[in-house]
């Protein structure tokens, strides 16, 4: 049974079931940079690059104010997964030489990229 969670425009408060979820007392929900800051002085350039999903960062303390940090940053972005994976898959040569099952994926799978890039015939004979 698929549990039925009720919430409401406005309502601020946590369903009970999503409350496992939350930071813990005295966990960080800043993500990551906050807990490197916090171990800096102002001035410091991390020693280590600093890596999320979406880029690589150098960073600078530029300012502490209690609870708040400004930093300088320069960053690099990551090339979009998806792109990079069919760009690698792409160098992939994929040969089935069972001509029933070729012939099945063609049928059932027509409009799937690597598929479209299959030559008529394999370059060995078929089984």
């Amino acid at each position: 049974m698929i549990p039925f969670i009720e919430w409401r425009k406005g309502d601020n408060t946590v369903p009970a079931l999503l409350e496992q979820y939350l930071p813990r007392s005295g966990e960080s929900s800043k993500g990551p940079l906050s807990a490197i800051v916090k171990t800096m002085i102002e001035g410091e350039i991390y020693k280590d690059i600093v890596e999320d999903d979406r880029g690589y960062m150098v960073i600078r303390l530029v300012q502490r104010n209690e609870d708040q940090y400004t930093v300088d940053a320069i960053t690099a972005s990551k090339q979009p997964f998806d792109a990079w994976c069919r760009e690698q898959a792409a160098k992939i040569e994929v040969e089935i030489r069972d001509r029933e099952l070729r012939n099945n994926i063609r049928s059932e799978h027509p409009n799937v990229w690597w598929v479209k890039k299959w030559p008529a015939q394999p370059k060995t004979g078929d089984k």
